[in-house]
């Protein structure tokens, strides 16, 4: 949702900023914790703060904890009609916590010999797409920021 940033020292005690999105583990040695993460190529951080210390930065940042973004408004999920006019606008799925653009919305045929229905054509972070139609935005809610409803 929002970026989870933790603070850890080098054996130096030079501070670095970490995005605990990009963690992918982190390990103790005899003098500190090695953190890895992933990012155009994955890298490992040696820091000064201990295996629990880490643990408890990472805890502290919400990354266990599941907070909603205040930005989001989550008492008014998206309609058909709502995102008719959205396209090229970010959408939130709560349910698998990823951001999508609206692509299109569209007759579709989502199952051979079945008639078209309309549908949201959603773009993810993966550039992969699908298809949303009303059926889904019942199970699977869509969102959008608050304050910007036409």
């Amino acid at each position: 949702m929002y970026p989870h940033l933790i603070e850890v020292h080098s054996k130096t005690g030079t501070p670095a900023t970490l995005n605990i999105d990009h963690i992918v583990g982190f390990c103790a040695d005899h003098t500190g914790s090695v953190i890895t993460t992933s990012g155009v190529k994955v890298e490992q951080d040696f820091c000064s703060e201990t295996y629990d210390e880490v643990k408890q930065l990472i805890f502290e940042a919400g990354c266990i904890i599941t907070k909603a973004d205040p930005r989001l408004d989550t008492t008014h999920p998206l309609t058909m009609e709502d995102l008719k006019d959205m396209t090229g606008e970010p959408v939130w799925n709560s349910n698998n916590g990823e951001w999508y653009l609206v692509n299109c919305v569209d007759i579709y045929q989502f199952d051979e010999g079945e008639e078209g229905q309309i549908a949201v054509c959603l773009a993810s972070k993966a550039f992969s797409e699908l298809l949303y139609n009303v059926d889904h935005l019942k199970m699977f809610p869509l969102y959008r920021m608050k304050g910007e409803t036409k």
